[in-house]
C-alpha cells in the first residue's frame, strides 16, 4: 500500500510539475506579446472614418459586406461596419468577383473621394447562406466529437476525472 501512495505521489507531483511549466509558459508568452510593440500596422475602420482625408494613400486592411458590385469596371461598394457606426467605400481593381452580400477582407491604399484601390480582396463568405453552412457544419462536428469521446470514456465521479469504458 505504502508503494502505491508513493506513486500517486509521484504521479501528482509531475502533475503539479507540469501544470506550473504550462501555466508559466502561458504567462511568460503574454508578457512577450505585450512588449512587442504595435501588433496591427493598419488604422482601423472607426480611424479612417474619423480621419479618411488625412490618411489618403495609407495602406489599410478592411472588411464589410458588399452592397453593390460592377462586374464590368471591376469594382463594387463595401459597408464597413465598427461598433460607433458605419460607412461606404468604393473598392477599384478587384480581380475577384464577389456577389451582393457577401462578406470579403480589402487590403489596399487609401484614395480620394471614398475609394480603395485593391492590393488584394479576399472573399469570407459568398453569401450569408454560406456563413450558415460554416456554423451547421461546425456544430454537427462538434456533436460528433462529443458523441465519439463519450462512446469510448465516461466521467468517474470517485476519480474526478475521465476512464475508458
Amino acid at each position: 500500500m505504502a508503494r502505491i501512495t508513493r506513486l500517486l505521489t509521484a504521479r501528482t507531483a509531475l502533475r503539479l510539475c507540469l501544470l506550473v511549466f504550462c501555466l508559466s509558459g502561458v504567462i511568460t508568452l503574454g508578457v512577450h506579446f505585450d512588449s512587442g510593440g504595435p501588433a496591427w500596422p493598419y488604422p482601423g475602420p472607426e480611424e479612417v472614418d474619423q480621419n479618411y482625408e488625412s490618411m489618403v494613400g495609407e495602406q489599410v486592411f478592411l472588411y464589410g459586406t458588399v452592397i453593390r458590385e460592377s462586374p464590368t469596371d471591376r469594382q463594387f461598394v463595401v459597408r464597413v461596419t465598427y461598433p460607433g457606426g458605419a460607412y461606404e467605400l468604393t473598392v477599384e481593381g478587384s480581380t475577384t468577383a464577389v456577389p451582393e452580400g457577401g462578406f470579403v477582407q480589402v487590403n489596399g491604399t487609401l484614395q480620394e473621394k471614398r475609394t480603395v484601390a485593391a492590393d488584394g480582396v479576399v472573399v469570407v463568405n459568398q453569401t450569408p447562406a454560406h456563413h450558415r453552412y460554416k456554423l451547421v457544419v461546425s456544430g454537427l462536428a462538434a456533436v460528433l466529437l462529443v458523441g465519439l469521446f463519450f462512446k469510448y470514456w465516461w466521467i468517474s465521479t470517485e476519480k474526478l476525472g475521465f476512464v475508458p469504458r
